[in-house]
């Protein structure tokens, strides 16, 4: 994101797919921390229940089922 930002002179949208696939919980956390202070656009897609974003500074939060999107 540095090089980037360097060269564009704006951060990138920075994409982490499926959070909770190979991280155990404290991974997660620390992971959550650097999104946190990320200052692009983030956007943290997961299958599990547990991931709580509640940290992410205007987070919102989306349900996807059966392609269908709504807010929980």
């Amino acid at each position: 994101g540095n090089v980037f930002r360097r060269r564009a002179g704006q951060s990138p949208i920075l994409l982490v797919d499926d959070l909770t696939a190979e991280l155990d919980g404290d991974s997660q956390a620390r992971m959550l921390d650097l999104v946190a202070a990320y200052d692009g656009q983030v956007f943290v897609t997961t299958t599990g229940a547990g991931l709580s974003p509640s940290s992410l500074p205007e987070q919102k939060m989306f349900h996807v089922k059966h392609g269908f999107v709504a807010a929980p």
